[in-house]
């Protein structure tokens, strides 16, 4: 970093005067200076939101503002977006307004990760810099709001992976949007990305929005097969799985029988990663068949609920299995693999020592 960005960085709107007015100091030269990263002068007082510095150098005889504020780092971040991520209000304000400065394009500007200014104030949860741009009367609301990037993710689907209820209620409340095409379109995955991180919250605003078709939503399948109930499941999230198997909308038996083409469901799934109150949440569930779940077999593998536990090792969960009013100890532990191992094998096989002491009638095998 140069001596001016140096100064910037930290504010000293003072000491960036004296350098830049110095009779030996090439201002223009000094302000168009980058570092290895690409970063400006410029960049470095408004991240940090020292206005005053970054309206210094803006203002400055010898700046070229236009080009100061299209100047990208190397991993494509400008001012704006660098302002942006920080949630810096008052800096952003200087920036959109500037005189002969078009924001337009500055706000549509996408990272080597393909986030606007809009994505990384939303990931940030930066409420007042998202109204901030969506606001602008430079803005393209609709343009902003329905952009996706690289893995397919919308501003609303990132409130909603952050759990942001303020963020997601902006954008779905904004004069512009289409709440219904919002939810429609994007309502389903931004629901799994609130259930894969238990944000409850967050699936309530979704699931009882006006446009919404929570029955749609939560059967809608991802690339793998997955319902939002599996994404909670995995995740072992229990109130995220609470709400869905109780909404009015649902269909609970549906829900926790269906299974993944590799055949896994929600209970193997939950067993698989040691969610003990998830999978006894399912299992106890007035719509579940618990005989039917603690002996199923249709995995490709013929992993049943047991199997998974015991060779994961998670003996909380297989306590819970073997203890089960509708467990039958004997079936389960005879039950094969693809492989012709049974619980016992698998134990010892892994190593779990403490898996293979819980299972009955080691020591007569």
């Amino acid at each position: 970093m140069s001596t001016l960005m140096h100064a910037a960085a930290d504010g000293h709107a003072d000491a960036m005067r004296v350098l830049l007015e110095h009779p030996s100091a090439n201002p223009a030269a000094m302000m168009a200076w980058i570092d290895v990263d690409g970063s400006t002068a410029l960049m470095c007082a408004a991240q940090n939101g020292h206005t005053d510095a970054t309206r210094l150098l803006l203002n400055h005889p010898s700046a070229d503002p236009a080009a100061m504020m299209v100047a990208a780092t190397t991993s494509g971040d400008t001012v704006l977006t660098l302002t942006a991520q920080n949630g810096h209000v008052v800096t952003m304000r200087l920036l959109l307004n500037y005189r002969s400065v078009n924001p337009a394009g500055l706000m549509m500007h996408a990272t080597s990760n393909d986030e606007t200014a809009l994505m990384l104030a939303v990931w940030n949860g930066f409420v007042d810099i998202m109204r901030l741009l969506l606001d602008h009367p430079s803005a393209d609301p609709v343009a902003m709001l329905t952009r996706a990037n690289r893995t397919d993710g919308t501003v609303l689907m990132l409130a909603a992976w952050k759990g942001n209820v303020d963020a997601m209620r902006l954008l779905l409340n904004h004069p512009c949007a289409d709440p219904a095409m919002m939810v429609a379109g994007q309502g389903s995955a931004a629901l799994m990305y609130a259930a894969w991180y238990g944000h409850v919250d967050a699936m309530r605003l979704l699931l009882d929005h006006p446009s919404a078709d929570p029955a749609a939503m939560m059967f809608h399948l991802t690339s793998n097969g997955a319902t939002v109930l599996l994404g909670a499941a995995q995740t072992g999230h229990v109130d995220a799985m609470r709400l869905l198997l109780n909404h009015r909308s649902a269909d609970p038996a549906a829900m926790i029988n269906h299974a993944l083409p590799n055949g896994g469901t929600a209970v193997l799934v939950t067993s698989q990663n040691g969610h003990v109150d998830a999978m006894l949440l399912l299992l106890d569930h007035e719509s579940a068949d618990p005989g039917a779940v603690l002996t199923d077999t249709t995995s490709t593998l013929r992993d049943t609920a047991l199997t998974l536990a015991v060779f994961k090792g998670h003996v909380d969960a297989m306590r819970l299995l073997l203890n089960h009013p509708f467990a039958d100890a004997a079936v389960m532990m005879m039950r094969a693999r693809f492989d012709g191992s049974a619980a016992l094998t698998g134990a010892s096989s892994k190593g779990h020592v403490a898996a293979m002491r819980l299972l009955p009638g080691l020591h007569g095998t």
